[in-house]
């Protein structure tokens, strides 16, 4: 049977509404420095048809999956908005089982280079735990989760951890959005499309990884 057209009417407006909700949000969040820039041209939304990266890397020898926790204060036992960090939780191993392949792989923070792409080109810099501009409890959180930078253990032994990406000015962040600003336009970036890159390190020298993120909270995945 057809849906009543006010009924259809009904739900586009509610569509419509929440999305305008959550635009509304990210420019209060964003408030505190677009008071000093110009004033805003426009709004203009992520591309409707774009699914994002593959979630798991397709190296041959080494397997990463990048998580973006929206619930990450529970997680964490703290929220990072405030020291303008955004936390993606990652997990690296191999996935073959040569002699000695727990050492032949390691993560060391002078060559991790990680970085992460939005859909709109914007770079998020990883920034080491201890670098965190934060005190206190925060700064214990972000020390304690952060990920291990050692050898790569094998996929079944590998743990997750965080990195840590710094937000530039006019980069604002709200559940799994973000809103980024250049030139006076606001851009809604969905960060379940974002690219998370980093370097391994290896006999032959360093071996760039790259993942697509993919978002999660309590339990459901997108």
């Amino acid at each position: 049977m057809a849906m009543p057209r006010c009924c259809t009417s009904l739900r586009t407006l509610s569509v419509r509404s929440s999305a305008a909700l959550r635009v509304t949000s990210l420019l209060l969040l964003a408030a505190g420095w677009t008071a000093c820039a110009s004033p805003a041209r426009g709004i203009v939304s992520s591309p409707p048809g774009f699914g994002g990266f593959p979630t798991r890397s397709s190296d041959a020898e080494l397997w990463a999956e990048a998580v973006l926790y929206t619930d990450h204060a529970d997680r964490l036992g703290a929220d990072l908005a405030g020291a303008r960090v955004l936390p993606v939780a990652l997990r690296v191993g191999t996935i073959t089982a040569p002699p000695n392949a727990e050492e032949r792989f390691a993560l060391r923070p002078e060559t991790l280079d990680a970085r992460l792409f939005l859909q709109d080109g914007t770079v998020l810099e990883w920034t080491r735990p201890d670098a965190v501009p934060a005190r206190g409890r925060v700064r214990n959180a972000a020390t304690n989760r952060g990920l291990a930078l050692s050898l790569v253990p094998t996929w079944e032994n590998a743990e997750e951890g965080f990195l840590f990406f710094t937000l530039p000015p006019g980069v604002d962040v709200k559940s799994h959005y973000a809103l980024t600003a250049r030139n006076g336009v606001y851009r809604e970036v969905d960060l379940n499309h974002s690219l998370l890159c980093f370097r391994v390190e290896t006999p032959e020298g360093t071996r760039e990884i790259k993942v697509g993120v993919r978002a999660e909270a309590y339990g459901g995945s997108r």
